[in-house]
């Protein structure tokens, strides 16, 4: 896990993939190589809505196992780009893709994880519609 005092990916802030509700950081540096190279492939915005959560704060939201593992982000986007975005997900080896592309526009996102199989007893790879 990473921490805020050395932080290498120049697309992304401790801010942005922080907790929402505490603030806290613990995100996997693995997963920050994988999203970083997304971004840079795409050369566009990556608008992260959710990334690292407690425990406690992904619990209240019923969240799954991805995000208090810092394994996660939720991607702010829809329409053609997140067509491109789910492709190039899965060539770079994302194993968990949620997709959310209905309602308000501000409301879609894309759910990008790097669990592995079996690993908080999820199976992946996999993708799934919210």
């Amino acid at each position: 896990m990473v921490s805020e005092g050395d932080w290498p990916w120049e697309n992304f802030t401790p801010k942005e993939m922080a907790d929402r509700e505490s603030y806290a950081l613990s995100i996997d540096s693995e997963f920050m190589d994988i999203l970083q190279h997304l971004r840079s492939s795409l050369d566009k915005a990556l608008p992260v809505s959710s990334a690292y959560r407690t425990e406690r704060h992904n619990t209240l939201i019923r969240g799954g196992p991805a995000h208090p593992a810092g394994k996660a982000a939720d991607i702010r986007i829809f329409g053609e780009y997140a067509y491109e975005v789910v492709g190039a997900a899965m060539m770079l080896g994302f194993t968990g893709i949620g997709v959310k592309q209905t309602g308000r526009y501000g409301a879609r996102f894309i759910h990008l994880d790097i669990l592995e199989d079996g690993e908080s007893g999820v199976h992946r790879p996999r993708i799934w519609s919210y």
